[in-house]
């Protein structure tokens, strides 16, 4: 007797996403030479006071948010941030939710160099909802010239430099209990943007040799519309 075939739906347990986009080289350049002079003057602000971030060799600085060249960061940012908000209540199903307007009101970048690295954290926010997220502007060539292979045995250093996200339990023999990883390493590069919920936790793993580690770190709230018009520029890719 021929056995029945059965129809077979997988439903997904999906705790969250991020967005990444890759911006221009004509921005990434104009935000170089705007962190190149804050970067040599001594008079720049310090952010490293509101940060986990173990710079020791480096810095973290505070970006003006009106800064002409920083200002397309900011307009791309705040497009996906909607883009962002859209997406998450389309996939939930809740229509129950206003529109909104994203809004950065923190950004500063961060100057690593050898041995300086991040630890473990999250963002807090300015609203409930909120969103955080990096750019990157300048990668040393160990990290580019790295293999991308996650196989950490042996001393490997194949995640020296990257960062990594940690949204639940990733126990060595859980793929055995048909446990999914939940942590997911990323290779830093440049022009390279990931968008993501502030509560997320993530940690950027040190790195040796030459050369400077530079990104740019920013939060994002999220505010009721006062009328029912809004610009929403970037398109989001589906996968």
């Amino acid at each position: 007797m021929a056995t029945k075939q059965l129809e077979v739906d997988v439903i997904p347990l999906t705790q969250s996403f991020i967005f990444k986009a890759n911006i221009g080289q004509d921005i990434i350049s104009s935000i170089n030479q705007y962190l190149d002079e804050i970067l040599a003057d001594e008079n720049a602000k310090s952010h490293a006071h509101k940060l986990v971030g173990q710079i020791a060799k480096g810095k973290q600085l505070e970006i003006s948010l009106q800064e002409d060249r920083i200002l397309p960061l900011i307009n791309i940012i705040q497009s996906l941030g909607l883009n962002y908000y859209d997406y998450f209540y389309k996939r939930t199903e809740d229509t129950s939710q206003p529109k909104k307007t994203a809004h950065v009101y923190a950004m500063w970048s961060v100057h690593s160099y050898a041995g300086d690295y991040n630890p473990l954290h999250d963002h807090g926010t300015q609203t409930l909802q909120g969103l955080s997220g990096s750019v990157y502007t300048k990668i040393p060539p160990v990290i580019q010239e790295s293999s991308g292979n996650l196989d950490l045995s042996n001393a490997s250093g194949n995640q020296n430099g990257y960062l990594q996200f940690v949204y639940g339990d990733s126990p060595v023999i859980g793929p055995s209990m048909f446990k999914i990883p939940q942590n997911m390493a990323v290779k830093p590069v440049v022009g390279d943007l990931y968008l993501w919920p502030s509560w997320l936790e993530h940690m950027v793993y040190p790195f040796d040799g030459e050369g400077e580690r530079r990104s740019i770190a920013f939060n994002v709230s999220f505010h009721k519309l006062e009328n029912s018009s809004r610009s929403n520029d970037a398109s989001v890719h589906k996968t």
